[in-house]
C-alpha cells in the first residue's frame, strides 16, 4: 500500500514540478484547457487458461465518452509535461482519470509522443467472480501520439495498460487483470 501512496504522491510532484518550469526565462507558458473524446476500455486476464465469461467484468468494459481538464507545460523546444483530470462515462458506469505524461516533439513537427502514468479509479469496485470484489483503483502505463493544430488546439490517441492487479481474494487464487484503455479525444487550450 505504501509503495501505491508513494508513486502516486511522485506522480503528483511531476505535475507541480512542471509549473516550476514555466518561471524560466527560456521555457514558454503554460497552458490549461479542457479536453473531451471517446473511449474504449477491455478488461484483461493474464491467464490465457481462464476465460474472460467467467468473470463479470461487463459492467466495467465498453466504450463511451471522456471530457476533462488538460495542463501542458512545455520545458524547451522539444521537451514538455502533459496532465490530465478525465471523467469517463462507460455503459454502466464512470472511471476517474488522472495522468501526467512526458511529451517530446518527433522531427521538429507538430507530432509528439507521449509517455507516462495514468491513475485509473472506478466509480464502485467490480464483482469479478462469486462475489468477490475487485480493486477499485489501478496505476496503467501511458503511450500516445499528439499532433498540434496550432496553439490552441490538438487531437491525441493514447494507449494505456494496466500495471497492477484488479483481483483480490480471490479464493486463494492468484488471478491477474486489469483494465486497458484507448483514448481518441481533442483539446482545447487556453
Amino acid at each position: 500500500m505504501f509503495k501505491k501512496i508513494s508513486l502516486i504522491a511522485v506522480f503528483a510532484m511531476l505535475s507541480f514540478c512542471a509549473q516550476a518550469q514555466e518561471e524560466s526565462k527560456e521555457s514558454k507558458p503554460s497552458k490549461f484547457g479542457f479536453t473531451a473524446g471517446v473511449i474504449e476500455s477491455n478488461f484483461k486476464l493474464k491467464d490465457p487458461i481462464l476465460l474472460n465469461e467467467d468473470y463479470n467484468v461487463g459492467k466495467y468494459e465498453g466504450g463511451g465518452l471522456f471530457l476533462g481538464l488538460t495542463f501542458d507545460t512545455e520545458i524547451n523546444e522539444n521537451f514538455g509535461f502533459n496532465s490530465e483530470l478525465l471523467v469517463a462515462k462507460l455503459d454502466n458506469s464512470h472511471r476517474y482519470l488522472l495522468s501526467s505524461s512526458l511529451k517530446y516533439r518527433l522531427f521538429n513537427s507538430n507530432f509528439h509522443a507521449l509517455g507516462g502514468l495514468e491513475l485509473n479509479y472506478l466509480s464502485s469496485a467490480p464483482d469479478i467472480s462469486n462475489g468477490n470484489k475487485g480493486n477499485r483503483a489501478g496505476l496503467n502505463a501511458i503511450f500516445g501520439l499528439e499532433y498540434e493544430i496550432n496553439d490552441r488546439l490538438s487531437i491525441y490517441s493514447s494507449y494505456s495498460l494496466e500495471t497492477t492487479n484488479r483481483f483480490k481474494h480471490d479464493n486463494g487464487n492468484s488471478y491477474k487483470g486489469g483494465y486497458n484503455n484507448v483514448r481518441l479525444g481533442i483539446k482545447f487550450k487556453f
